[in-house]
């Protein structure tokens, strides 16, 4: 991880703990499941839980990008915007016009963007199969050449940060539930709706755990 991932990191972690140094989105009262800080990692996704009220993460889903002993970092899948690209960055002309999607609340310098692609993209970083995080902005200014729809790109503004074991932490306390990502999830058609339809595997698998 990058000093400045470190760093965003930080800021992000402080953003989103509460009055007396705890972290607002442990505070629900779920249980933890076998193996979900294990499970942490690249490529998972974060289902928030029904008790986490933290208005930073209530009711999110987020994309792990980096998981490691400094910390964490992320992106919130299920909150667009109305806002185009166009207002952050200099497009090329005749292009598409990607909306951006609110990441988390750590406000960068620029975006962020997940491609969808069975084969392997220069300029770009393998986040799970099928899908990858645009690390050069030639790559982004490409794909918006080739009109690329939203079921190919992502654009976000914003990241979600979890300090050394905060994320840990809050798992354990059940504010989240851990479960392999796929690029159908990454690129749902519908995500306004992605929390309520995947809540559902997180009650079940709770359910499945209080069984004799």
């Amino acid at each position: 991880m990058t000093s400045r991932l470190v760093s965003l990191v930080v800021l992000a972690a402080a953003i989103c703990r509460g009055p007396d140094g705890v972290p607002v989105a442990a505070a629900g009262t779920g249980q933890l499941q076998p193996g979900a800080v294990k499970a942490l990692a690249r490529g998972k996704i974060l289902v928030a839980g029904r008790e986490l009220r933290d208005p930073h993460f209530a009711e999110t889903v987020v994309l792990l990008l980096e998981h490691n002993a400094q910390g964490t970092l992320g992106l919130i899948l299920n909150r667009p915007s109305d806002t185009p690209l166009s207002r952050l960055l200099e497009l090329p002309a005749g292009g598409s016009m990607p909306l951006v999607y609110q990441g988390g609340p750590v406000e960068g310098s620029g975006v962020l963007a997940l491609v969808k692609s069975d084969t392997e993209r220069p300029d770009s970083k393998a986040v799970l199969e099928g899908v990858y995080e645009i690390t050069a902005p030639r790559a982004l200014n490409d794909l918006v050449k080739a009109n690329a729809g939203p079921d190919r790109l992502r654009v976000y503004y914003g990241y979600s940060g979890w300090s050394a074991d905060q994320l840990e932490r809050e798992t354990r306390s059940g504010a989240w539930h851990v479960f392999d990502a796929t690029a159908a999830i990454v690129f749902d058609a519908h995500p306004d709706t992605l929390w309520k339809r995947q809540i559902p595997r997180a009650d079940e698998r709770m359910a499945s755990a209080r069984l004799p």
